[in-house]
């Protein structure tokens, strides 16, 4: 698969929003492909309109720096090795709720953002959707650029 398919995003949106309606979540969920570029997109009845850009700029995040967005504030905070990153390009949001969508973890496709739970909810969101679409749902660790045993 070299392209995230209209359907896979389609179940993958359908996955998250069941996800959503079962923790009583109000979710906005966004899937970008791998230029950043929106493919899917939906908004739950009574949810917030500022949900909408946090959930596209959490899966941008996900796919322009190949990695979990709850893996990034350590690296952008005063101190760390790409602090300043997200002031100089403000579609980077260091927040959970936006991950990679990879089979393997070297060939990625996009990236799927979620947006109005807590963080815990987010990613429950988003993981539910990378489970039916068959992407990786674990990630590893990365520090200072490298992956982290």
């Amino acid at each position: 698969m070299k392209e995230l398919s209209c359907k896979v995003i389609i179940e993958m949106l359908k996955a998250g929003l069941e996800k959503a309606r079962e923790l009583s979540v109000p979710e906005s969920i966004a899937i970008v492909d791998e230029g950043g570029n929106l493919r899917g997109f939906i908004k739950e009845e009574g949810g917030k309109i500022a949900n909408i850009t946090l959930a596209i700029s959490k899966a941008w995040t996900a796919i322009a720096l190949k990695r979990p967005t709850d893996q990034l504030m350590s690296i952008v905070e005063p101190g760390g090795f790409a602090y300043g990153i997200n002031i100089s390009e403000p579609r980077i949001l260091p927040v959970g709720g936006g991950f990679p969508i990879t089979k393997d973890g070297i060939n990625f496709l996009g990236g799927i953002g979620g947006s109005a739970g807590s963080v815990e909810q987010d990613v429950e969101i988003c993981l539910a959707a990378l489970q039916v679409g068959g992407f990786m749902t674990k990630f590893p660790k990365y520090t200072y650029g490298k992956i982290k045993k």
